[in-house]
C-alpha cells in the first residue's frame, strides 16, 4: 500500500488514472466492463490483504479484533477514502497522502491489535 500511495503521490500520470477512475466514471451500460474489473481488482486485494493480515496475525501471536475479511474491507474503504480526498484536496496540499497515511494506517493496524504497521 506504501508504495501505491507513493506512486500516486509523486507519478502525474497514476494520479491521474486515479482522478478519472474515481471522479469521473459513471457505470453506464457502456461502462460495465470497467466496473467489473474494478471489482474484480477490489476483491483481488481483499482476498490478498485478508491472507496477510492473519499471516501477521499468527507472527504477532494476536488474534484480530474482526474477521480477516472484515479488516480487510475496512483497511481498503480507510486507503480508499484517503485517495479520494487527498486527489479533492491535490491542489491545495492539505496533507503529503504519502506520509499521512502511512501513520493514519498503522493507527487502524494497531486497533486490529497489531503491535506495528510494519508487521502487518
Amino acid at each position: 500500500m506504501r508504495e501505491a500511495l507513493a506512486l500516486i503521490a509523486n507519478d502525474a500520470r497514476a494520479r491521474r488514472v486515479f482522478e478519472v477512475v474515481t471522479q469521473n466514471v459513471k457505470y453506464v451500460d457502456e461502462l460495465c466492463g470497467v466496473r467489473v474489473r474494478q471489482l474484480a481488482s477490489r476483491d483481488k486485494f481483499l482476498s490478498k490483504v485478508g491472507k496477510r493480515l492473519n499471516l501477521a496475525a499468527d507472527v504477532q501471536k494476536i488474534a484480530l479484533a474482526l474477521s480477516s475479511t472484515s479488516a480487510a474491507r475496512g483497511l481498503h474503504a480507510l486507503v480508499d477514502g484517503l485517495i479520494q480526498n487527498w486527489l479533492l484536496d491535490a491542489d491545495t496540499d492539505a496533507f503529503d497522502i504519502a506520509i499521512d497515511s502511512e501513520k493514519i494506517i498503522d493507527v487502524y493496524l494497531r486497533g486490529l491489535g497489531f503491535s506495528s504497521a510494519n508487521s502487518a
